[in-house]
């Protein structure tokens, strides 16, 4: 081999060497696109992320090194941590917290009647979250979640397999209008956890939860859903119709909607998803056990009303006595939107371990 080969190929070495220690020296290396699975430092589960999208990495990356996944260019590729809940068994505890006050989960009558959905009246829904990338213009929105109590929202964990969110706005309404909303309010976020058996990519237990940096102060229009605790989880809701609300698209393939959107659905019986998912190719991958209780399953008989792409994490909610909404699923997934032939998959909150696990983690 000609020297100024090997002296290439020594220099190349040289300059590997100096960058990933100028920038990454804690020994963990693993190896990923954005979005994969890996170890963060100190041995915690994590996403691969762009430094500038992992809050509490980025500023501090020179004095704390991350583990490395690699670069995007010029850009590292870092493992952001994803606090997680101990997997295992746990109590299946549901009854109602301490902490948890009824006065909550009610709310401003809609004064209208998503895909096949209505704008929602202002204030008329006021658990619900948006969730996104804080940028210096303002912010990407990319989620829904919900709000459950004055520290916590709940949302779809497949929203953090590939973007890290930095930001929740509670009380909003109209995100695109600066004199609409005199009512919203940002929160950091100081934690996440998703739900210890959830596994990207399959589907179940599609759920993660976001402490928020500072306790809200509720209010009529930020407060909390109520969740079915105690003997309201065995209420039947098949057959019934509940609440779907989101800023997602109206449409396959069309634009989210900045101004919030409400439709009614119907809950149908879960062999319903299953024999219409079944039929799909990646079935086996996402619902290796089949679609099972875990699993909400709702829809229109006719098509036309669903939720699509950016009502993820967002809430299933419906009316129970005197007037409370209970939230009873979580967007998780579909195929196409508003398609009569696959309703949308939701994760089941009034499935009992899911509510423990909230339980758990949030109370």
């Amino acid at each position: 081999m000609p020297p100024f080969i090997y002296l290439h190929l020594i220099l190349s070495i040289i300059v590997g060497i100096i960058r990933a220690q100028v920038i990454f020296t804690d020994p963990f290396e693993n190896g990923g696109p954005k979005g994969s699975p890996c170890i963060a430092k100190g041995g915690g589960k994590g996403l691969c992320t762009e430094i500038s999208e992992c809050l509490g990495i980025r500023d501090t990356f020179r004095t704390n090194p991350p583990a490395n996944c690699g670069f995007n260019g010029n850009s590292p590729i870092v493992c952001c941590p994803v606090e997680e809940a101990a997997s295992g068994d746990f109590t299946l505890d549901i009854s109602t917290p301490s902490s948890f006050s009824v006065a909550s989960c009610s709310r401003i009558i809609s004064t209208f009647s998503l895909v096949g959905g209505f704008e929602s009246q202002r204030n008329a829904w006021p658990w619900m979250a948006l969730i996104g990338i804080k940028e210096e213009d303002g912010a990407d929105w990319f989620c829904g979640g919900v709000l459950i109590n004055d520290q916590w929202v709940l949302t779809a964990a497949h929203c953090l397999d590939t973007r890290i969110p930095t930001i929740v706005r509670l009380g909003e309404h109209n995100y695109e209008s600066a004199s609409d909303d005199a009512n919203e309010e940002d929160f950091e976020i100081s934690q996440l956890v998703r739900h210890p058996n959830y596994s990207f990519p399959v589907a179940y237990h599609d759920l993660a939860l976001m402490q928020l940096s500072t306790k809200v102060i509720l209010e009529i229009h930020i407060s909390p859903v109520c969740l079915p605790w105690g003997a309201e989880i065995q209420r039947n809701l098949t057959g019934s119709t509940v609440k779907l609300t989101g800023w997602g698209h109206t449409q396959f393939a069309g634009r989210p909607s900045p101004a919030l959107q409400e439709v009614d659905v119907t809950m149908f019986p879960i062999f319903t998803c299953q024999s219409a998912y079944s039929t799909l190719r990646q079935s086996s991958v996402h619902w290796p056990r089949g679609i099972g209780q875990e699993t909400v399953c709702a829809g229109h008989e006719q098509g036309g009303r669903d939720a699509c792409q950016g009502d993820s994490g967002g809430p299933l909610t419906y009316q129970g006595d005197e007037g409370k909404y209970f939230l009873c699923g979580i967007v998780s997934t579909g195929y196409g939107c508003g398609n009569k032939d696959f309703p949308g998959i939701y994760a089941n909150v009034l499935h009992a371990p899911h509510l423990a696990w909230i339980k758990k983690v949030a109370f």
